[in-house]
């Protein structure tokens, strides 16, 4: 099953989830690494993005999407700037 693409998405969306660089998904795993306990927001990964990071700036929220959805990453109680922190699960 493609957690990208639901099935009622047009045929482009299908297309486009298989071209989703598994670098994109280790790079946002990384900069959760780097983060330790204290973790990250959405717009402080954002922050961190660089187009050589990613291979669409805008792909970090749905990686981070997929990390959480897949037991990687867990949300907080906390909050920064009125956004949720995520940070690595203890599984990981």
């Amino acid at each position: 099953m493609d957690f990208n693409a639901r099935n009622v998405d047009p045929e482009t969306s299908h297309v486009g989830a298989t071209k989703i660089r598994p670098s994109d998904r280790k790079n946002v795993l990384q900069m959760f690494k780097d983060a330790g306990d204290q973790g990250l927001t959405d717009r402080e990964v954002q922050a961190l993005c660089t187009e050589s990071s990613l291979s669409r700036l805008e792909s970090f929220r749905k990686r981070r999407s997929d990390l959480s959805r897949d037991g990687e990453l867990v949300r907080t109680e906390q909050r920064r700037s009125g956004q949720i922190v995520w940070r690595l699960s203890l599984a990981t």
